[in-house]
């Protein structure tokens, strides 16, 4: 059974966004993309941590997106 993590599920514009941020804050993104290449679940996810992800992909918190992920990962 092969694992699929949050990073491989992570929509393609997300990452993107989330590796122009990178030369300015590369501790920030290195810890979000090890985070995400570490689970498989959204729901394991800190309220910190997503907000973190929202921060620097410089995404807007609707609260259905915030709540499920909808916005940051591919349908499976």
């Amino acid at each position: 059974m092969n694992r699929v993590t949050l990073l491989q599920k992570l929509k393609p514009e997300i990452k993107s966004k989330l590796e122009q941020e990178r030369s300015k804050y590369s501790a920030s993104i290195d810890i979000i993309l090890y985070g995400l290449n570490n689970e498989e679940l959204y729901s394991s996810l800190s309220i910190k941590f997503i907000r973190d992800i929202y921060l620097f992909a410089d995404l807007n918190d609707d609260e259905a997106d915030w709540k499920y992920g909808t916005n940051l990962f591919k349908d499976d």
